[in-house]
């Protein structure tokens, strides 16, 4: 079964680069162009979209999905000194490394990062490893 789908801009990242639109055979896509369409078995008509033909992004970063999973979130964190209260939490309950991510300091009044010290003084002194020796 052929569809051809009719958007505002059919971009491709390839050739043609920008159509008006994209003929699909089953599950694959047979053709883009501009003007006149070819014929089709349906036509779905989507005035205002653009459309990315074949685009699929379906990855994961694994590494950073599993620091994500076993570390929190710090987003919501505006200062140092929040970002420190989350880390005294999280170190009173785990032993070993603490990984840390998602902060923003750009939007914080003070962007002054906690210092390593700072950081040691709440979860020990296991990122010395990290100092030079």
């Amino acid at each position: 079964m052929k569809t051809l789908y009719r958007a505002s801009r059919v971009v491709t990242l390839s050739y043609p680069a920008v159509g008006e639109w994209v003929l699909v055979d089953g599950r694959h896509v047979e053709r883009v162009g501009v003007g006149e369409a070819p014929e089709a078995d349906r036509v779905v008509d989507l005035p205002g979209t653009t459309v990315l033909p074949g685009f699929v992004d379906t990855h994961v970063h694994l590494t950073g999905t599993g620091v994500h999973h076993q570390a929190p979130e710090l987003g919501s964190a505006a200062s140092a000194a929040e970002l420190l209260t989350v880390v005294r939490e999280v170190a009173a309950v785990r032993q070993g490394p603490v990984y840390l991510h998602g902060w923003d300091e750009s939007g914080w009044r003070d962007r002054t990062l906690p210092t390593l010290g700072e950081l040691d003084r709440l979860i020990g002194s296991g990122s010395q490893a990290l100092e030079p020796a």
